[in-house]
């Protein structure tokens, strides 16, 4: 790795850790209701929107009404998109002439974006893609309103470990509005800017035919991308406007701009942590968990650069190992700065297991800001942490099985089996990416299955973090005693980084080393299949 490479990962860090104090103590603030600076211009707004839904933003719901409120907002929000999809060829603003979606690519899609997952069977520009109609009232909205759902949650969480003998966890449709609205559309409205400035495309024109140097007539594509990327990149969505995403020159012509984007998809996921801490009361647990999510950052980095410079006996400077670490990355969950909200309330159960198996080893009952865990919350912990991993299993064992599986396989041999684990654990993970090589959108089995991957990883794991609010709301909060353990040291910190790896590598190294690390130990003997 040169000087100027290990410069800019500097610099990127850097500037995230820069950003993470006045982005958190500004989320912290939306979510406890305070004033902000964006109040008196957007508080009529605010208003306006509880009158027309008929919400009474004061009246606060337990975890029962609020998770009920977040499944029937999520089904409606894909049954609109889903038909949306299907029916785009008849809506306005569709000068590329884009064909009605396939059904199971749409129902993927639609599934997909209200997961906040985002993956893509389908080629963003092109008359097989997607409308401009549907990309900014389907997609763009989903890529919002998504975002906020795990925001909503995260918040609801917190609510439920900050109070004391409570019963209530606040109200989904004001966290909604208020982090959709407070956070997501100004940050996003400065992103898109930034975007524009540096030449990517914001348009309502259609595609222009010009001539190739080839003398073959190419459709240069067009549409209003500056927009949607913004909140791609801060809502930790994916799903570019192109098919290509972030490496199309429409998306990302510059330097500057690969920079922005880059930070923007780390931005919010950084600043959950120390609203965590601000909204607690104690602003050393939240550093704490910014610490650890970090801590696994850098190490993914700096293994994904040496795996990628060290290259092989047969591709001098590619690695299986640059695509395992990041599959790994995404099968560890959203815990490394990941979905927005997501990632911290994924990173807040592996805390709580971390705590009942430090407490298993003193033989203390454990104890978490405070309060005493029970076998509810450390069950629904494991439920939480351990639901997406399964779904990755038993979809890809499925697919792996099955000749439909098979059939859309390029690659034979450990890479093969590399693929199908990425494209189900990218989805079930929240991330969204593809690996390549995969021809999934050639038969249904791999929407439809994908499909049920995601809700089951999101919603799933949702049910059990509202378990685990409701019932820690409910409980007092003790005094620390002398063998209490503390959760805002170092010890802890390195201890919860512990626990997520070894968690991940007992679920995933079987597959892991039946894929990414037996191809790289073949190809270093000069052997491929």
């Amino acid at each position: 790795m040169s000087s100027h490479d290990l410069l800019i990962i500097v610099l990127f860090i850097g500037i995230l850790v820069s950003f993470t104090p006045f982005l958190g103590k500004w989320l912290a603030s939306v979510l406890m209701g305070r004033q902000t600076w964006l109040s008196p211009v957007l508080g009529p707004v605010e208003r306006c929107v509880y009158h027309m839904a008929g919400v009474d933003p004061t009246r606060e719901m337990d975890w029962k009404k609020y998770l009920t409120a977040v499944l029937l907002f999520n089904a409606a929000g894909f049954l609109v998109l889903f038909l949306s999809l299907l029916c785009q060829k008849w809506l306005p603003l569709n000068p590329a002439g884009t064909e009605n979606m396939r059904w199971d690519i749409a129902l993927n899609t639609a599934i997909s974006f209200v997961t906040n997952t985002n993956w893509q069977f389908y080629s963003g520009e092109g008359p097989e893609g997607v409308s401009y109609f549907v990309q900014m009232t389907g997609l763009g909205v989903q890529n919002f309103v998504s975002a906020g759902t795990g925001i909503a949650v995260m918040s609801a969480l917190i609510r439920g470990l900050e109070r004391r003998c409570a019963s209530t966890l606040g109200n989904f449709w004001t966290d909604l509005t208020r982090s959709t609205l407070y956070f997501l559309v100004p940050v996003s409205t400065v992103i898109a800017l930034l975007l524009v400035s540096q030449g990517v495309v914001q348009s309502f024109d259609g595609p222009i035919a010009v001539p190739g140097m080839d003398g073959v007539e190419q459709m240069i594509p067009s549409g209003p991308a500056a927009s949607q990327i913004a909140i791609k990149q801060l809502g930790t969505n994916g799903g570019g406007f192109f098919g290509n995403n972030s490496t199309h020159p429409f998306e990302n012509p510059t330097p500057f701009s690969n920079m922005v984007e880059m930070i923007s998809l780390l931005l919010a996921g950084c600043a959950c942590p120390y609203a965590y801490g601000v909204m607690i009361g104690k602003k050393r647990q939240g550093w704490i968990i910014f610490g650890a999510m970090m801590i696994l950052l850098v190490a993914a980095i700096v293994l994904s650069q040496w795996a990628e410079h060290a290259g092989n006996p047969l591709f001098p400077g590619m690695s299986p190992l640059g695509g395992g670490i990041a599959l790994f990355n995404m099968l560890l969950g959203e815990v490394i700065f990941g979905g927005l909200g997501c990632g911290l309330y994924g990173m807040l159960m592996f805390a709580m297991i971390t705590v009942f198996l430090c407490g298993l080893m003193v033989g203390r009952t454990p104890e978490f800001l405070g309060k005493k865990m029970g076998a509810r919350e450390v069950c629904c912990s494991m439920v939480g942490v351990l639901l997406p991993g399964m779904a990755v299993l038993v979809m890809s064992g499925l697919a792996a099985a099955t000749e439909a599986g098979r059939a859309s396989i390029c690659n034979a041999g450990p890479h093969g089996l590399t693929e199908i684990l990425y494209c189900f654990g990218s989805q079930a993970g929240n991330n969204g990416s593809a690996f390549a090589g995969l021809a999934v959108g050639d038969t249904p089995f791999y929407s439809l299955l994908g499909g049920l991957a995601m809700l089951l990883a999101r919603f799933g794991t949702i049910i059990s973090v509202m378990m685990i609010a409701g019932s820690m709301a409910s409980r007092k909060i003790s005094p620390p005693a002398q063998g209490t353990m503390g959760t805002d040291n170092l010890m802890f910190m390195v201890l919860l980084v512990a626990v997520v790896l070894v968690v991940g590598a007992l679920t995933f190294f079987p597959a892991l080393a039946l894929g990414p690390i037996l191809e790289h130990l073949l190809l270093y003997s000069g052997t491929m299949l």
